[in-house]
């Protein structure tokens, strides 16, 4: 019987062999201490964690229960007293950095290792810490029912007293990264993956690139003399002595701009060149931007050559951040709600909300797409494409027009069908000057 074999192979000069023996192989993790100093020390590494967790935080969340001015006023002084709004981004930063961190919610409660009960408990502070800061034991959560399963029950904090065990139910913690089950009860993957991890390598590549360019532009000219029997003279142990004449050589060609040399020796000046250096540091820049999902233009602040505003780059960074946002900003402000609702004795126990995009448009372009689009749907409108109704829906749809509202279309709606049965043409008459109307404050 044949074996088919489709693999390019070739027995001669082993085409195909080199290929089929690379492998990808795990990378050690970065230590904690590495972690630190990469964090305190870079400012690459400053500004692609900092500068995420802004963009994360700068905008206010869009909360979409009903509350009233009192409950909203209510819930922005809570917030602010127990220190929410920085807290957000001190877990965050710590989640970036380690991989691992989260708030614990310190009440009034003695014994913090039952599981939290808000009818008998009020919350007093929040707390951040890192992962340097707290361990846990082996015993997971093993009933699948459980919000908490594959999770630790207790957490032990290392930091104060020492050894304090507090139950899950009274922390939220992030962990970064996605791991199954079975690696998060593993020893080496227990805590979460520090996004540091995933760009150290692109950026150990591009600091060693920009530092041999530096040196090959400190030292683009050099001095050569030929000393006759110069190595002889080293070797009896008389190179402080070079050292001196080449010192002093050199001052006076710094005070003169005139070197003196042994006529002697023999001088020339070797020169390097610096072609093709730019490019190679712009390649290992652009890798390290697009390792850390950043555009340039907020990494390094300038942009890529060729591109006149990055707008695909920011597309991306916009949708990450998103992202970011629904994955471990979200637990976190739901955490906190938690407590300050209950602080606040609201109706609700949770709050519905949606982050904006941090996206930035000014006037003049959203009065271009406003036009644009305006004009679009008048011309399928026309057409009988779309009706009235949807012709409402898509602008409100889209945030266009503010004053567009669920309740306005549904307005809009009653009236044409009310209209349909007794007034017919002139309703829609009336309707379609309505969105003229529209169509007129878009230009």
């Amino acid at each position: 019987m044949t074996t088919l074999n489709d693999n390019i192979v070739s027995l001669a000069n082993s085409i195909g062999s080199r290929t089929a023996a690379r492998d990808f192989v795990g990378n050690k993790r970065l230590t904690d201490n590495k972690l630190a100093d990469l964090y305190a020390n870079s400012w690459i590494i400053q500004k692609f964690v900092d500068g995420g967790v802004s963009d994360m935080t700068r905008l206010n969340r869009n909360i979409e229960t009903t509350l009233d001015s009192e409950e909203t006023k209510s819930l922005e002084s809570t917030s602010r007293r127990l220190g929410v709004f920085k807290h957000r981004q001190d877990v965050l930063t710590w989640v970036s950095v380690y991989g691992d961190a989260m708030v614990v919610a310190i009440t009034d409660a003695e014994d913090l290792e039952s599981p939290l009960n808000l009818d008998e408990e009020k919350i007093v502070r929040f707390i951040v810490l890192d992962k340097t800061a707290y361990d846990f034991d082996r015993a997971y959560e093993d009933d699948i029912r459980d919000a908490n399963f594959g999770r630790p029950r207790m957490y032990r904090i290392n930091v104060g007293r020492g050894n304090v065990l507090i139950h899950n139910s009274r922390v939220c913690r992030i962990e970064a990264g996605r791991r199954s089950i079975k690696d998060k009860n593993g020893v080496n993957g227990k805590y979460g993956r520090s996004d540091i991890q995933s760009i150290y390598q692109p950026l150990i590549n591009y600091l060693t690139t920009a530092t041999n360019i530096s040196d090959i532009v400190d030292q683009s000219k050099v001095d050569v003399l030929k000393i006759q029997d110069f190595n002889l003279a080293i070797a009896a142990g008389k190179e402080e002595q070079f050292a001196l004449v080449a010192q002093a050589m050199r001052a006076i060609q710094s005070s003169t701009d005139a070197l003196m040399i042994d006529k002697t020796t023999d001088y020339e000046r070797k020169e390097m060149t610096f072609a093709g250096l730019v490019e190679i540091l712009k390649a290992q820049r652009d890798d390290l931007a697009g390792a850390c999902s950043r555009p340039l233009t907020r990494l390094f602040g300038q942009s890529a050559s060729g591109f006149a505003s990055g707008a695909e780059d920011n597309q991306i960074y916009y949708e990450t951040i998103a992202s970011l946002q629904e994955a471990r900003l979200r637990p976190i402000d739901d955490f906190f709600d938690k407590f300050i609702l209950h602080d606040m004795q609201s109706e609700y126990s949770q709050l519905d909300y949606t982050y904006p995009s941090i996206e930035l448009t000014n006037e003049v372009e959203e009065s271009t797409v406003l036009g644009t689009t305006v004009t679009a749907l008048s011309t399928a409108l026309q057409d009988g494409v779309i009706t009235e109704v949807e012709y409402a829906t898509e602008l409100k749809n889209k945030g266009l027009v503010d004053s567009i509202t669920d309740e306005s279309i549904k307005v809009l709606k009653d009236f044409l069908n009310y209209g349909a049965q007794n007034q017919g043409s002139e309703t829609e008459q009336a309707s379609r000057s309505l969105l003229s109307q529209t169509a007129i404050s878009a230009n």
